[in-house]
């Protein structure tokens, strides 16, 4: 029984692609890495336990949804730069909610 042949080209070519789009992926992410970075450095003086703990939280739900953002954004930088902003934005406000409470 002679078996059919299979062109394995556009295989090989479907893998080369889908090696470099996971490449510059991964190394996009890791140039954004930076940017997750906390509007505010919160000096321990300024802040009590209560508050300290309080904006911990915030920073950690603030982290989830700039990933969320960022994900949904695939490879698109404009889309990347709004998360980050408005990321930065929501620490900024929080932090200063938090100084007035």
């Amino acid at each position: 029984m002679k078996m059919p042949s299979l062109n394995t080209k556009p295989v090989v070519l479907g893998c080369l692609l889908s090696v470099c789009i996971l490449f510059a992926a991964v190394t996009y992410a890791a140039e954004q890495g930076a940017a997750a970075t906390p509007a505010k450095s919160v000096s321990a003086s300024t802040l009590s336990p209560a508050q300290k703990e309080k904006w911990t939280q915030m920073q950690n739900l603030a982290g989830k949804d700039y990933q969320l953002c960022t994900e949904h954004c695939g490879n698109d930088t404009p889309c990347h730069e709004k998360c980050h902003k408005t990321h930065q934005n929501r620490l900024d406000r929080d932090y200063q909610r938090l100084l007035t409470e």
